[in-house]
């Protein structure tokens, strides 16, 4: 319960910078998922939630890290939605991935950070082409956060304008 609270409250002091709305998500199990866009699925229940910029507060409370909230979500390994890749983003900010497409067998190593609703993931990538060659490259990826909850990660990458959907295992 304090989980949905956390993440509720981080979706609400976020929110404006997804462009104004928050939607309140629930699927046909029953998983609820704040967003800053509209729901995805047709059969989705869909519920606008007014928000001010910030959450209002009373002096008594302690203060609370949203974005260190959205941070904790993220926390954890995911699948990406096709199968093809596992990231895993570690408390201390480690980065780990490994795929396989048609192509090659892929495996990195490095770091991972959240600014706002902007995930970075600096990292090294071996690339195993399926032709015997290895390919290693060191690249900065930069996405935003569009929804996180406790069961999917939608990230869009703006470089290649896409979205992607990823699973927690």
């Amino acid at each position: 319960m304090n989980r949905y609270i956390l993440v509720l409250l981080g979706v609400m002091y976020i929110g404006p910078a997804f462009g104004g709305g928050v939607y309140k998500c629930m699927d046909e199990n029953g998983s609820v998922t704040f967003s800053g866009v509209p729901c995805a699925k047709p059969g989705d229940r869909q519920e606008a939630l007014e928000v001010s910029s910030k959450p209002s507060r009373s002096a008594e409370e302690e203060p609370i890290d949203d974005a260190k909230s959205v941070k904790q979500l993220i926390v954890g390994r995911w699948r990406w939605s096709d199968g093809s890749e596992v990231r895993t983003f570690h408390p201390s900010g480690r980065f780990e991935s490994r795929g396989e497409d048609s192509f090659a067998a892929t495996e990195g190593k490095g770091e991972w950070e959240l600014n706002g609703n902007d995930l970075v993931i600096r990292a090294s990538f071996v690339n195993a082409l399926n032709s015997g060659e290895k390919v290693s490259v060191y690249n900065t990826l930069k996405y935003t956060v569009e929804s996180v909850d406790e069961s999917r990660l939608v990230t869009y990458w703006p470089k290649y304008d896409k979205t992607s959907e990823w699973i927690r295992m």
